[in-house]
């Protein structure tokens, strides 16, 4: 399905979208509405990225019996200006009459162990794939998540920022050195497979209302505008 750069008017058409395939049901007056926004073009999701898209459609569905506004738009693989960095998941919303934007960053890790030689964490990734990175360096999906985070706030003024890392395979026993670092940090939240219910429930209160997609276009412009200074 061709949904990069994609943007969904309502959490319930990404569910739809993702879980059943229902992009024709998509099409027409929305779907005109989603490219007028920027204009950008729609391409086929990667595996990996695809699976990321299951998980935050679960997670999303959780958050609607959390009460969740209907209305909080979507957008996913939203590339990061001329670079090949995209946000994952990008949630738009407001609380309090303020806009919210929600950045998820996913990773699909199954074990996260900190070597102490090297001092780096080793990540596995599909099976026996190891990643490896030092804490808050550009491999670290934290300092990632940072990155977008200081992206927003630079140049998206009176915008609420929520961010969180999202790993829906790792159980914390599994990643724990890793997991109360982040949270020393005390920047983004963190969730594992065991807080996914979590993340769901705090995800949901992120959010009182839906955001007009005229608000998100001005975004995006700004977004736009920003990235050339860059």
């Amino acid at each position: 399905m061709k949904i990069k750069d994609r943007w969904f008017s309502s959490i319930e058409d990404f569910i739809a979208t993702i879980e059943f395939g229902a992009l024709e049901e998509f099409e027409g007056q929305k779907e005109k509405e989603s490219l007028d926004m920027d204009k950008n073009e729609h391409l086929e999701l990667k595996r990996g990225e695809y699976e990321t898209a299951i998980h935050a459609s679960n997670i999303l569905r959780a958050a609607l019996r959390e009460q969740i506004p209907k209305d909080v738009i979507v957008k996913i693989e939203f590339k990061v200006h001329d670079s090949q960095k995209r946000m994952d998941i990008v949630l738009c919303g407001e609380k309090n009459s303020q806009i919210v934007v929600g950045v998820l960053e996913f990773k699909q890790w199954s074990k996260i162990v900190f070597d102490k030689k090297s001092k780096e964490f080793q990540a596995n990734k599909y099976r026996d794939k190891i990643e490896s990175f030092e804490f808050d360096s550009d491999g670290c999906p934290s300092r990632q998540l940072s990155q977008y985070r200081q992206l927003i706030e630079t140049h998206m003024s009176q915008v609420e920022i929520q961010t969180a890392l999202v790993f829906p395979n790792l159980d914390e026993d599994e990643g724990k050195d890793f997991i109360n670092r982040v949270k020393e940090e005390d920047v983004h939240e963190i969730y594992s497979l065991r807080t996914l219910d979590k993340a769901a429930k705090e995800i949901a209160g992120w959010f009182d209302a839906g955001c007009e997609p005229a608000k998100v276009k001005r975004l995006t412009s700004q977004h736009k505008v920003a990235a050339n200074r860059i």
